[in-house]
């Protein structure tokens, strides 16, 4: 027996299939340069870096598509650079995350590095933003190398960031890592 499932809207699963088409067409079409160390094996190596690039630009376009049509979420087009600045950093050491949700760090202060999220996306009904890090897999990654990814997530959280569009302040209460 089938289990019944939702149908994706229709704008949005056409839009799927045709990122889906793109991405197949993108890995057809990459060059394919002669690589010594791999010797034969250099095609094959070739397709599968393709594959993967494709497959990462996939994940975040279509989880960005998903957002897109939810009435009640907006996404932040493009990518957005958000501050560390040192006061983030050393209340972020400081305390529990738990503790961090109440604090807010002036923008204005001198940043000390930076951290730019694959997605940013805002609840219009409680103006909480959430950052989101896209990752295939975490297999690639150290434990240490995603602990320093969290962090950073977290510290930019941490700053007011000022909306250009009508000057309020973005508060950024929520950060996830999507894998």
């Amino acid at each position: 027996m089938t289990t019944p499932h939702k149908t994706l809207p229709n704008p949005l699963a056409s839009g799927i299939a045709s990122m889906a088409r793109a991405a197949i067409t993108e890995i057809d079409i990459a060059p394919k340069p002669q690589d010594t160390v791999f010797g034969d094996f250099d095609q094959l190596v070739c397709l599968s870096r393709g594959v993967t690039m494709a497959h990462g630009t996939a994940c975040e376009a279509t989880i960005k598509m998903v957002l897109d049509v939810q009435d009640h979420l907006r996404v932040l087009p493009g990518k957005i650079k958000l501050p560390i600045t040192r006061t983030a950093q050393r209340n972020f050491e400081s305390n529990s995350v738990e503790s961090l949700s109440t604090l807010n760090v002036d923008a204005d202060e001198m940043q000390i590095g930076s951290y730019t999220p694959d997605i940013i996306c805002i609840d219009k009904n409680t103006d909480v933003a959430s950052i989101l890090e896209i990752k295939r897999s975490t297999e690639s990654y150290a434990v240490s190398m995603l602990t320093s990814l969290m962090d950073k997530m977290i510290q930019a959280a941490l700053t007011k960031q000022q909306n250009s569009k009508n000057g309020s302040i973005l508060s950024i209460c929520r950060q996830h890592c999507c894998i």
